[in-house]
């Protein structure tokens, strides 16, 4: 199991295309770490400052990657790369449906996006029933739709928007009354991205947790102090360590390394968990496993040749980001190389 060392709020600010900090102040643009848990779709104009940043906060606080764009902007032909590429990496969608929503093409062009992807969409209802979005002629956004009409705007597009806000109407949802209400939407999306990203360990998992505080007190903790220690905080950026886990066969070493994951992987950048690598060499599939490494790590798609290949793009890739930290358990091997 490998990784290197740097802090969950570093990693965090080099996960975030375009958000904000609480203090308003915008991030800085880094287009190397394209994978988030969640993707906030929302109308600033009532809910930036409240409500979608308050949630944004609480979801950084349980180590979840949620995307909130720092600003809206007009529709052109089409979305920067950054808000497809952060809609259709995320394994949870919330749409903040306030009194302004559908003021906004932006917002209503991110949602038909969203419905095109197969990620969980969990609406949120402030200022505003499902009853408004299902009988959108006679409801909150009736003046909304009536104004794009008015001017000629986005007329090819008025249809599909309807319908997709028709379809959130009979979706369970958080209906809230205070713009600071954000407790059970963050509960709500936590239990989802869990569902999504955690390895399945076992049905009755016995005494296992005991085993794993045992572990990280004895190797993982002695492990980060031990490599503090000998390097400077530039060498830690660059560097990684390596634990190895090993014993009889049926003893129980996946179990603990697939529960060592799920618990650490909000911790980095990014983690990968590659399965049964010894049959895989055997098999001469190498290539699908560095595929594999690829796509969790840096959502990118290859179809390897052979393993040389592969371990140039690794190479190219992590080179290119040399301030991300990644979580890599490597399960069932039985020589270094």
């Amino acid at each position: 199991m490998a990784s290197s060392s740097s802090s969950h709020q570093q990693n965090r600010e080099s996960k975030v295309f375009s958000g904000i900090e609480p203090d308003g102040k915008r991030r800085k643009v880094e287009e190397s770490a394209t994978l988030f848990d969640v993707f906030i779709n929302h109308r600033g104009t009532d809910v930036k400052q409240t409500l979608a940043t308050q949630l944004y906060n609480s979801l950084d606080q349980l180590g979840i990657w949620a995307f909130l764009d720092s600003e809206e902007k007009d529709l052109g032909s089409s979305f920067p790369s950054m808000i497809e590429t952060a809609i259709r990496s995320a394994k949870v969608h919330v749409a903040i449906f306030s009194p302004r929503y559908a003021e906004s093409a932006w917002c209503l062009a991110e949602l038909v996006l969203m419905l095109q992807s197969t990620a969980k969409i969990i609406p949120v209802f402030y200022g505003v029933k499902p009853s408004d979005l299902r009988h959108i002629e006679k409801g909150a956004y009736a003046d909304a739709f009536l104004k794009f009409k008015e001017k000629g705007r986005y007329l090819d597009n008025i249809s599909e928007w309807k319908e997709a806000l028709q379809s959130l109407s009979f979706i369970a949802g958080e209906e809230i009354n205070s713009e600071w209400d954000c407790q059970n939407i963050g509960a709500a999306v936590q239990k989802e991205v869990r569902r999504k990203t955690s390895l399945h360990v076992a049905e009755h998992p016995v005494g296992l947790n005991n085993l794993v505080e045992d572990f990280e007190r004895r190797c993982l903790d002695e492990l980060v102090q031990d490599f503090q220690n000998q390097c400077g905080l530039e060498d830690r950026k660059h560097k990684g360590r390596v634990v190895g886990i090993f014993g009889m066969g049926g003893c129980g070493k996946t179990t603990l390394a697939k529960e060592l994951f799920n618990r650490k992987k909000s911790n980095y950048s990014g983690a990968s968990f590659l399965f049964d690598v010894r049959e895989a060499d055997l098999r001469c599939e190498m290539p699908s496993l560095q595929s594999k490494l690829l796509k969790d790590l840096f959502n990118a798609d290859h179809n390897l040749l052979n393993t040389e290949e592969g371990a140039s793009y690794l190479k190219d890739s992590l080179q290119r980001s040399p301030h991300l930290s990644f979580l890599i358990v490597v399960d069932d091997i039985d020589n270094v190389e």
